[in-house]
Protein backbone atom coordinates (compact mmCIF):
# COMPACT_ATOMS: atom_id res chain seq x y z
CA UNK A 1 0.00 0.00 0.00
CA UNK A 2 1.25 3.45 -0.88
CA UNK A 3 1.79 6.26 1.33
CA UNK A 4 -1.18 8.62 1.12
CA UNK A 5 -0.13 12.42 1.64
CA UNK A 6 -2.94 14.51 1.26
CA UNK A 7 -2.54 18.42 1.45
CA UNK A 8 -5.64 20.18 1.21
CA UNK A 9 -5.92 23.59 0.16
CA UNK A 10 -6.58 26.60 2.67
CA UNK A 11 -9.54 28.84 3.30
CA UNK A 12 -6.79 31.54 0.98
CA UNK A 13 -6.50 29.23 -1.66
CA UNK A 14 -8.55 30.73 -5.06
CA UNK A 15 -11.60 29.00 -5.46
CA UNK A 16 -12.64 28.36 -1.64
CA UNK A 17 -16.69 28.87 -2.10
CA UNK A 18 -16.32 25.91 -5.35
CA UNK A 19 -14.71 23.56 -3.27
CA UNK A 20 -16.80 24.12 -0.15
CA UNK A 21 -20.47 23.72 -2.63
CA UNK A 22 -19.14 20.47 -3.93
CA UNK A 23 -18.08 19.37 -0.71
CA UNK A 24 -21.02 19.84 0.78
CA UNK A 25 -23.20 18.52 -2.19
CA UNK A 26 -21.22 15.38 -1.82
CA UNK A 27 -21.58 15.22 1.88
CA UNK A 28 -25.65 15.42 1.41
CA UNK A 29 -25.61 12.99 -1.38
CA UNK A 30 -23.01 10.36 0.87
CA UNK A 31 -25.97 11.07 3.62
CA UNK A 32 -28.93 10.25 1.77
CA UNK A 33 -28.17 8.20 -1.52
CA UNK A 34 -24.76 6.51 -0.62
CA UNK A 35 -23.64 4.11 -3.66
CA UNK A 36 -20.71 3.40 -5.90
CA UNK A 37 -21.28 6.29 -8.01
CA UNK A 38 -20.82 8.31 -5.43
CA UNK A 39 -17.39 7.09 -4.03
CA UNK A 40 -16.21 7.49 -7.41
CA UNK A 41 -17.05 10.88 -7.58
CA UNK A 42 -15.34 11.40 -3.99
CA UNK A 43 -12.39 10.30 -5.34
CA UNK A 44 -12.24 12.50 -8.23
CA UNK A 45 -12.98 15.46 -6.11
CA UNK A 46 -10.36 14.59 -3.60
CA UNK A 47 -7.32 13.64 -6.27
CA UNK A 48 -5.90 16.70 -6.73
CA UNK A 49 -5.04 16.95 -3.50
CA UNK A 50 -2.82 14.10 -3.51
CA UNK A 51 0.72 14.97 -3.30
CA UNK A 52 1.92 11.38 -3.01
CA UNK A 53 1.87 9.20 -4.32
CA UNK A 54 2.48 11.34 -7.87
CA UNK A 55 1.36 8.88 -10.15
CA UNK A 56 -2.33 9.30 -10.88
CA UNK A 57 -3.08 6.23 -10.50
CA UNK A 58 -1.19 4.74 -7.49
CA UNK A 59 -3.01 7.95 -6.10
CA UNK A 60 -6.31 6.71 -6.81
CA UNK A 61 -5.30 3.31 -5.12
CA UNK A 62 -4.08 5.04 -1.99
CA UNK A 63 -7.28 6.98 -2.04
CA UNK A 64 -9.19 3.47 -2.04
CA UNK A 65 -7.28 2.28 0.45
CA UNK A 66 -7.86 5.44 3.33
CA UNK A 67 -9.97 4.21 6.43
CA UNK A 68 -12.75 5.90 7.16
CA UNK A 69 -11.94 8.62 9.50
CA UNK A 70 -8.77 9.40 6.52
CA UNK A 71 -11.78 9.97 3.89
CA UNK A 72 -14.26 11.88 5.85
CA UNK A 73 -10.99 14.14 7.37
CA UNK A 74 -9.85 14.84 3.73
CA UNK A 75 -13.59 15.65 2.63
CA UNK A 76 -13.83 18.33 5.75
CA UNK A 77 -10.60 19.57 5.28
CA UNK A 78 -11.43 20.16 1.54
CA UNK A 79 -15.00 21.69 2.20
CA UNK A 80 -13.32 23.92 5.01
CA UNK A 81 -10.11 24.23 4.75
CA UNK A 82 -7.12 24.09 7.71
CA UNK A 83 -9.33 24.97 10.35
CA UNK A 84 -5.72 26.34 11.99
CA UNK A 85 -5.38 28.72 8.80
CA UNK A 86 -6.68 32.23 10.13
CA UNK A 87 -9.75 33.26 8.46
CA UNK A 88 -9.44 35.88 5.69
Amino acid sequence: MAQLVFEAPTRQTPGYPRRMRRALELREQLQAEPGPELVDTIIEFLLPYVTEPADREAAIEALWDASEAQFEEMLAAVQGGNPADPPA
